[in-house]
């Protein structure tokens, strides 16, 4: 019982002690800040060393009245924090014993997703399959097919197989030059058209029974944009082979990375001339020369663009992609135009843009018409001639050229793959809006184009 008794004394002696010290800090007005609470808890020793100078606490420390917090090291606090988590999880495990853990996100089924949507497209007839073709281009419009209920993966050592069981000789690379090295050189010697065509055809013809393999069709196919067949005629051909072989087969880079090859700026220069204009730009495709050319002028020029509702998905992406403002006038429909542009702001820069001939419908613009009403608002015109270079005009220059009236065009596009045989697309301009190296070029993007499909352009 005395022990007891003791005992209660000393503790209430200790509380009080504590509450005294308490009552001191809270009454103390620098180690009650808001900053030495925090000095406390990041640092003891510095809390204990601000503490002694304290006029109050100072005295209740000398005197033993108070104490100061004790610094612990670094592994006895990490050691403690372990504790008070183990004893937080199994009080969790005791008072909580029915806790459901969170049920795990499931992955996205991404390859189930696309199969969904391409089962989709088959349901509603808007899936599209590629033919497998093999282009006979000495034999126009016929192709090799692969028979479509017997489709195997053929390699190059299955066909030089056949080669072996039917004893055709396989055509080596040298066979191949050696046909086309009387064709490389000009001079007066230099052999007809008709010759030319004539040797091609028979030399091809050879080559060709080389790589036919035993389960294909003959097909013909009369949808292509080679119009004109230049993709395989003798001068062309040789033209890449010599470009082959003195630049090779890539641009090695983009022009402002790698350097513009002589072979981009002498067909640039042709070009040019083709459709009486100063300059031009070479680009890879005229998908990317219509889509970039759009939104650099709109954004360039901060103009609004005037667009027919029938344009190519290409000059839609260049005129979404410039963020302008937009106006969709009918197809061919020269009055609505008008009266778009006459609702418009006069002060506000304006691009007409429209094509010559629409690959679609396989109808042609009122060229000359569109033309002067766009300059009558202060508009210039933008004209797509992609389906129209190669077949029209005296030059092959294109509808413009046709009806006389290029120099009404501001800005053109064309293509090198269809009429013209190879590969690429190219812009020509004006000289009010000139698209050479001083201009233009440093806007465009796009300008990735190997030498070797330049020179047979010309």
């Amino acid at each position: 019982q005395h022990y007891f008794i003791q005992s209660n004394l000393r503790t209430m002696a200790s509380l009080m002690k504590t509450a005294a010290v308490t009552l001191a800090m809270s009454r103390c007005p620098f180690l009650s800040s808001e900053v030495m609470q925090v000095a406390a808890k990041s640092s003891t020793v510095l809390y204990n060393a601000q503490a002694r100078k304290c006029p109050v606490m100072g005295q209740l420390i000398s005197k033993g009245v108070a104490t100061l917090p004790v610094q612990r090291d670094e592994q006895s606090q990490k050691e403690e924090a372990n504790k008070k988590e183990e004893s937080s999880t199994k009080l969790t495990k005791l008072d909580a014993p029915t806790q459901v853990k969170p049920a795990q996100p499931l992955p996205v089924q991404y390859e189930g997703i696309l199969k969904d949507r391409i089962a989709a497209k088959k349901n509603d007839s808007t899936y599209r399959e590629f033919r497998v073709l093999s282009r006979r281009a000495h034999e126009a419009p016929y192709a090799d097919a692969k028979v479509t209920n017997n489709i195997t993966k053929t390699t190059l050592a299955d066909e030089i197989n056949v080669a072996k069981a039917t004893n055709i000789p396989k055509a080596t690379l040298a066979d191949e030059f050696d046909v086309a090295e009387p064709t490389l050189t000009d001079g007066p010697d230099r052999k007809h058209f008709t010759d030319d065509w004539s040797q091609a055809k028979d030399d091809a013809t050879r080559i060709n029974d080389v790589t036919r393999i035993a389960d294909k069709k003959d097909v013909s196919v009369w949808c292509s944009n080679d119009y004109l067949g230049m993709s395989y005629h003798p001068r062309v051909t040789s033209a890449v082979i010599n470009a082959i072989h003195s630049n090779g087969v890539g641009a090695g880079g983009t022009r402002n990375i790698a350097g513009t090859s002589h072979h981009h700026v002498d067909l640039e220069r042709t070009l040019a001339d083709l459709h009486g204009k100063e300059a031009s730009l070479v680009f890879t495709s005229c998908y990317v020369a219509n889509d970039t050319t759009l939104q650099t002028l709109a954004h360039q020029l901060d103009a609004e663009i005037y667009s027919d509702s029938g344009n190519h998905a290409s000059m839609i992406a260049g005129i979404k992609n410039s963020r302008a403002p937009k106006h969709i006038f009918r197809h061919n429909d020269v009055s609505h135009l008008e009266s778009l542009l006459q609702q418009g702001d006069p002060e506000k820069r304006k691009i007409v843009a429209f094509e010559s001939v629409y690959s679609m419908t396989g109808t042609m613009a009122p060229l000359e018409r569109m033309c002067d009403v766009a300059h009558k608002y202060g508009a210039i015109t933008f004209v797509d001639e992609v389906h129209a270079v190669g077949l029209y005009g005296y030059h092959g220059a294109g509808l413009a050229e046709e009806l006389g009236i290029a120099h009404k065009v501001d800005i053109l596009t064309g293509t090198l793959g269809k009429a013209f045989g190879l590969v690429g697309g190219y812009i020509a301009s004006t000289g009010r809006l000139r698209c050479d190296d001083k201009q233009m070029k440093y806007w465009l993007i796009g300008l990735f184009y190997p030498p070797c499909t330049s020179p047979q352009n010309r």
